[in-house]
């Protein structure tokens, strides 16, 4: 069976580009102030151990799901190009609504406050 390519990997490097970009510009300019070395060791930290996490719940999901599906599939889902398309404008979908809610029931909330924690945000936005 052949992976899927990970784009994501590709931008992690693009990601540290602009951080530096970011450093270097605000160093220009005379504007420290506006870089917070703390935030950005703390995303990036978070970034890592995010993406450690998801690592083990998707190859556990996986497994869960494959067994789910190879043994009580009502339907099969083609591999067409067009389904693809469907699956990732529903899987877009419903990251909005999670998100959107994230923001509006306390008990989500709790969750989803640390998205913005960061001294730039505000916590009701």
């Amino acid at each position: 069976m052949k992976l899927p390519l990970n784009y994501l990997a590709f931008i992690i490097p693009v990601f540290f580009i602009f951080l530096l970009l970011e450093y270097k510009m605000a160093k220009r300019k005379k504007k420290e102030h506006y870089f917070k070395h703390e935030s950005s060791v703390a995303n990036v930290s978070i970034g890592i151990a995010e993406r450690l996490i998801n690592l083990f719940v998707t190859a556990g999901f996986y497994q869960v799901f494959d067994w789910i599906y190879t043994n009580y599939a009502i339907v099969h889902i083609p591999g067409s190009w067009w389904v693809w398309i469907i699956l990732m404008l529903a899987t877009d979908f419903l990251w909005y609504w999670y998100h959107r809610l994230g923001h509006e029931i306390n008990f989500l909330w709790a969750a989803h406050i640390v998205h913005h924690q960061s001294e730039e945000f505000s916590a009701g936005t």
